[in-house]
């Protein structure tokens, strides 16, 4: 392999997001010369090297578009026609993202159709074009909202397919922003619905489970892995509380996160100070108390986006995604019988 290309961790870790996979060492290369020389790609996973010839299609896929637009330069225009082709859902935002990442940063010029609500929503609308057809040829048609588009192709909602029971209103903010990144096309399948802690959360679950039309889990906080894995009872990610682990990210970046708030850094650090000592139900409250102008929902909101910036709690929201999605397809197949 020649014009070797090694990814950096963070670059190998956003290439794990989009297929799943836990890589060690990704590198990009060509074999061959002259006419007969074409990209190949090798990677370490799961203690084995894996390359071109024993990849999944998909995976494959994923680097090959990947590797092109990494050595696009700004005379170039790139077309990629359904890059969600063969792709897992969980893997579609962050494979748009990183395509129009590296988009930006090489300076081509990137063209895409695609089918994927998730990748339509991650672009702005003024970059997207309806193609449609007509007696005269295609029609092309610039749009102002990518759900309006979507509903006028006949998205319409469709009926609930899986409950997801949590124990409180913050844990179904947090999987309400876990699916919407990762299962965006199936949201409408989902209802998440707040319980008064685990043991009605996992009795509720159960309950639902003998229906015939709908599947249902129970997802719990982080803190409550103890109870153990079963069948239907997963966890948010983490090992903490909520509360504990969303004001620990905003203690971690106080500067981004004043800054997104729009309140003085010195303010947010003697509020995040002072609810050290308060109970976990009240803790975003409190510190908007001691802040001007900024509600708790807003805080909360911000506190769970910085949480999940971070790479391994992201992996870990993307397994949960996955599991989720099952669960619909396990309703489907039941239904079906």
């Amino acid at each position: 392999m020649i014009e070797r290309d090694e990814l950096t961790r963070s670059e190998i870790d956003i290439v794990g997001l989009i297929t799943g996979h836990v890589y060690e060492r990704v590198v990009y290369g060509v074999l061959g010369e002259g006419r007969d020389m074409f990209p190949f790609v090798e990677a370490m996973r799961d203690g084995r090297v894996v390359n071109s010839w024993s990849m999944s299609a998909s995976e494959y896929w994923v680097h090959f578009v990947l590797q092109h637009l990494r050595g696009a330069d700004a005379n170039e225009l790139v077309l990629i026609d359904e890059p969600e082709t063969s792709l897992a859902l969980p893997g579609h935002r962050p494979f748009i993202d990183e395509i129009a990442r590296l988009t930006l940063s090489t300076g081509c010029q990137t063209l895409i159709a695609t089918h994927s609500e998730t990748m339509l929503e991650r672009v702005p609308p003024a970059l997207i074009r309806h193609v449609g057809a007509s007696e005269d040829g295609s029609v092309v048609t610039p749009i102002t909202n990518a759900a309006s588009l979507l509903s006028s192709l006949g998205r319409s909602p469709r009926p609930v397919a899986c409950l997801l029971f949590v124990e409180d209103d913050l844990a179904m903010q947090i999987l309400h922003e876990i699916l919407r990144i990762f299962a965006a096309d199936e949201l409408d399948r989902f209802d998440v619905v707040g319980s008064a802690g685990k043991d009605e959360a996992i009795r509720a679950a159960k309950l639902v489970a003998r229906s015939r039309r709908l599947s249902a889990m129970a997802v719990l906080d982080g803190d409550q892995r103890e109870c153990g894995a079963a069948d239907g009872v997963s966890f948010l990610p983490g090992t903490q509380e909520p509360e504990l682990m969303l004001v620990n990210a905003l203690r971690s970046d106080v500067d981004e996160s004043s800054n997104a708030l729009r309140v003085d850094p010195v303010d947010l650090r003697v509020a995040l100070d002072a609810v050290r000592f308060s109970t976990h139900q009240r803790v975003f409250v409190a510190i908007a108390e001691s802040l001007n102008g900024v509600s708790a929902e807003e805080l909360r909101s911000h506190a769970i986006r910085l949480w999940l910036s971070d790479s391994a709690v992201l992996a870990e929201a993307r397994a949960l995604a996955e599991r989720l999605l099952g669960r619909i397809s396990h309703a489907r197949s039941f239904v079906s019988r």
